[in-house]
Parts: C-alpha cells; structure tokens; sequence
C-alpha cells in the first residue's frame, strides 16, 4: 500500500485509439491527452505511449524532467 495520494485529477486522462494498420494490427497508435490541462500527444506505438504518461505523471509531481 502507497501513502502517495495524487492531486484530484491528476492522472485524469483520455486515450483514442487509431484504428489498427492492417499491415501491423498490434500496433498501438492514437492520441491521449491530460483532461484538466488540455496538453495532448499522438503517440505511434506504446513505449512513446508510456514515455509521455512519465513524463505527466513527472510533471504533476513536481520533478523536472531527466536531461
């Protein structure tokens, strides 16, 4: 168990999904973005996904981002 609470909100976020290209139909591509703050991303797959979702999560922490 976590004593971390986050801020209402603040891992509140929308995810649209790209249809699957038929030539890679595992691939995850789409849109997500951070519904409070309007800040949004297209991601092409899910490492870019996750990499984004660090870095909002980083961001409503408070900590600065790796060089």
């Amino acid at each position: 168990m976590s004593d971390h609470v986050d801020p209402p909100g603040a891992g509140l976020f929308a995810v649209r999904l790209m249809p699957p290209d038929p030539r890679h139909p595992q691939r995850l591509a789409g849109r997500v973005e951070h519904v409070l703050s309007g800040r949004r991303r297209e991601f092409a797959d899910g490492a870019a996904l996750l990499a984004w979702l660090l870095l909002e999560q980083r961001h409503a922490a408070g900590v600065a981002s790796p060089p």
